[in-house]
């Protein structure tokens, strides 16, 4: 068969799978239709599929890579790279409140922006200084959120609180400085609320309750990094240079007990590699390069009814069950043994960052890869998810917008109505 005969044969397959290409903004190739990235794009039929090949793959070859691709893609979640939003310098937290993203940068400002389209509606200042000097010197780690009221805890160790008003259909327009209190002898580093109780977790080895310095959870050694809160059990779960410990709140009095410890060295891979229970292996590579003595916890999810993730230093995920506390499985989430310092529930998949210009992806169902994600440059510090949008945030500066899809080609979507009615709850 001739090359233009091919040529032909392709063009022909390609018309009838109704092949498109979507550019960041959402344009098609050849200018012959345009979406916009929140609208929705549904393809008929139980069979059928969203398809992402370039109209310029037109060869035959090209075809039928694509089409074996799809074998695989089809088995999870679907990610569609929207845009690159710029945010100044590294990119310190992420957090969705509506309609926005709030991204806090190492700038010392905070960046209020759209969900869906990444554009820009206010800056906030991460600190109340009178010389902006000083108050760039200082970040935000830690944002809050109850009702209407916002807390941002920052790198000086000051809980600031701000109050959105003047709310209208598309979101808050304003937002009102209410105050800032000194709860933390260094910097905060995360922050966990409630309806009723909200607690902050410092560089100072120091867990406090509703900003009150009588009301603090106090035995780790290092900086407190992450809290989950388990509200079925009421406890509270946080990780530290020393491990993990499960509290029982609130605070009632001075000091709250602990309800469980897992030491450092228990999160660690043991020489030989993982526990042969996980049924669970290293990637192709000497178990002994993965082995360690201990392992720091960097970060805490849940995940699902029964478990909770755990990011570490040395490039695993540890996951445990929320009610026994026992370690269930232990994986390696990067390769390169980068730390997992951020994970994010995505769907119905876990998202894990830490590692340069990358995401690896993982199915909770049984703790497996489900693939990765190239990120476009710097190290991932951050993840957050919400309305069919991914916002991975990056040491570069920048923050990169996914939209993500099942695996029948329609996307995550949740409306903007339905959060709207569950922020007018909170408020009333």
């Amino acid at each position: 068969m001739s090359s233009g005969e091919l040529m032909s044969k392709s063009q022909d397959s390609m018309r009838r799978l109704n092949v498109s290409h979507e550019g960041p903004e959402g344009e098609t190739e050849g200018g012959r239709e345009t979406q916009q990235p929140d609208q929705e794009r549904r393809i008929p039929g139980p069979t059928r599929r969203l398809q992402t090949v370039s109209a310029r793959s037109n060869t035959l070859k090209a075809l039928h890579a694509h089409l074996k691709g799809l074998k695989s893609q089809n088995k999870g979640q679907k990610a569609q790279f929207l845009r690159v939003v710029p945010v100044g310098q590294a990119v310190r937290t992420l957090r969705n409140i509506d309609d926005n993203m709030w991204v806090a940068s190492r700038d010392g400002s905070i960046h209020v922006r759209d969900n869906i389209t990444g554009d820009l509606h206010a800056t906030i200042a991460a600190s109340k200084h009178v010389d902006s000097k000083i108050q760039q010197k200082f970040f935000v780690n830690a944002i809050l959120r109850r009702g209407v009221e916002v807390w941002t805890g920052s790198s000086e160790g000051f809980l600031h609180h701000w109050k959105m008003v003047n709310q209208h259909e598309d979101g808050p327009t304003e937002y009102s400085f209410q105050g800032k209190s000194s709860i933390h002898g260094g910097g905060v580093l995360c922050g966990e609320i409630t309806e009723e109780h909200y607690w902050t977790g410092g560089q100072d080895s120091q867990i406090v309750q509703d900003g009150d310095l009588n009301k603090k959870l106090l035995g780790h050694t290092g900086w407190v990094r992450s809290m989950v809160y388990d509200a079925d059990l009421e406890e509270l779960w946080s990780c530290a240079d020393d491990g993990i410990r499960i509290w029982e709140v609130p605070v009632q009095e001075s000091i709250s007990d602990v309800v469980a410890f897992i030491p450092k060295k228990s999160l660690a891979i043991k020489p030989g590699g993982l526990e042969s229970k996980s049924g669970i292996r290293p990637p192709s590579s000497p178990s002994h390069h993965h082995a360690s003595t201990s392992a720091e916890a960097l970060c805490l999810i849940r995940v699902g009814e029964y478990t909770m993730w755990c990011g570490c230093s040395d490039g695993t995920i540890v996951v445990l069950d929320r009610r026994t506390k026992a370690i269930v499985k232990k994986v390696h989430a990067h390769p390169s043994k980068r730390p997992v310092s951020c994970l994010s529930v995505v769907g119905s998949s876990v998202w894990a960052g830490g590692a340069r210009d990358c995401v690896t992806i993982w199915d909770p169902a049984d703790c497996k890869s489900a693939g990765k994600i190239g990120v476009p440059q710097g190290t991932v510090t951050c993840i957050s998810f919400s309305a069919s949008r991914v916002w991975v945030g990056s040491r570069a500066g920048k923050c990169y917008l996914y939209r993500i899809f099942r695996i029948d080609g329609s996307p995550l979507h949740l409306r903007r109505e339905a959060a709207r009615a569950t922020t007018r709850a909170a408020s009333s």
